[in-house]
């Protein structure tokens, strides 16, 4: 009876181990062939490395992505260069179909598991950035891999373990949150969530969301990385103007004019106040550009194929969630989900969609 039980679990190992090989292989081939490419900000990531080589500061929007510069940064310094940029980008997306698998096995079995992880490794949206000096998958496997530690911190026998998890956990979403600027908000919501869960009474909980909402505050006035990022990630502008589609004006939207509004965060909380129906309206059709991901300068072909993945996927995701709902993790991972979504009401769609593959592994 053993000896079946340890054969089963060794096939089920080799199934995953096989196909994480696979994915490692035929992406190892891509990145030999082709080499590392090059988008719009990679300029920006392979000027701050050297910059850090050199011992100058980060400069404008730079600061905003320190943990992708500093990753840049050791692989050119270590001799590796974009090449060896492009394999650590690879085997963390693998790690991150690992972590994957095994929270979508937690939440509802080993079939939901391999769904989740095939959705994800077979989706040439989200796989194709493993190839470009960007944090778009750092950003994602980061986060991927982030939630599997928060699962095993919450799965943990003993104080000792869990606090160990839980550091991990820490270390991770930080390192996140200086990946990209959208890993601000994930660093957030992880920790106001953690509070929820751990404080239980009324009173207490009230008393750690002002302490939260207290650290928030100095964090975002007094850290210089964040206060360089808030002056460079103005959603102001991008309010006023009445902007959906990055890249896009033709869907822009026709705002209410409001003269001398302050920059920053100050001056959209004042915006939305006076004109609260055509900021939501705004809001609104940007999360709808992110989420239906089709595009007008798309082939036709193009956009029937995204509609084609990305409907059955909502409408089983739904169904899913609502039958895990009071799982913390499933939790968690919906915190995550609806943090993303609202900013992107908040700031502006992305002109290839990008920002929705941030989330669509946790969708998956």
């Amino acid at each position: 009876m053993f000896s079946t039980q340890r054969q089963k679990i060794v096939f089920k190992l080799n199934k995953v181990s096989l196909f994480i090989a696979l994915f490692l292989g035929i992406s190892l081939w891509i990145l030999l062939h082709h080499g590392i490419l090059l988008g719009g900000d990679s300029e920006r990531y392979l000027t701050g490395a050297k910059n850090i080589l050199e011992g100058l500061p980060l400069t404008g929007k730079q600061p905003s992505y320190r943990a992708y510069i500093a990753l840049v940064a050791l692989c050119l310094k270590s001799g590796i260069g974009s090449l060896g940029l492009g394999v650590v980008q690879v085997v963390l997306s693998a790690l991150s179909l690992v972590c994957l698998f095994k929270m979508g096995k937690t939440l509802s079995g080993a079939r939901a598991g391999w769904i989740a992880t095939l959705l994800v490794a077979l989706n040439p949206e989200i796989q194709r950035w493993n190839f470009f000096i960007l944090t778009e998958s750092v950003y994602i496997s980061s986060v991927i891999i982030s939630c599997w530690v928060v699962m095993k911190t919450l799965e943990a026998s003993t104080s000792k373990k869990k606090f160990g998890w839980g550091i991990l956990a820490i270390g991770l979403f930080v390192f996140t949150a200086f990946v990209r600027p959208n890993g601000w908000v994930t660093l957030v919501v992880v920790f106001a969530f953690v509070f929820l869960q751990v404080v239980r009474k009324t009173t207490d909980r009230v008393i750690s969301a002002a302490v939260l909402v207290l650290c928030l505050v100095i964090l975002l006035t007094k850290v210089s990385a964040f206060q360089q990022g808030i002056q460079n990630e103005d959603p102001s502008k991008a309010l006023t103007s009445g902007l959906i589609l990055w890249g896009y004006p033709a869907w822009n939207l026709s705002m209410p004019v409001e003269s001398n509004l302050e920059s920053g965060f100050t001056g959209l909380f004042i915006y939305v106040v006076k004109h609260p129906l055509a900021a939501l309206a705004l809001g609104i059709c940007r999360l709808g550009s992110e989420l239906i991901h089709a595009r007008p300068f798309y082939s036709s072909g193009h956009n029937l194929a995204i509609t084609l993945f990305l409907v059955p996927v909502y409408a089983f995701a739904l169904r899913g969630f609502l039958g895990i709902r009071h799982r913390v993790l499933a939790k968690l991972l919906a915190s995550l989900i609806l943090a993303q979504f609202l900013t992107v009401a908040a700031t502006f769609s992305d002109w290839d969609g990008r920002f929705l593959l941030y989330v669509l592994p946790l969708i998956a």
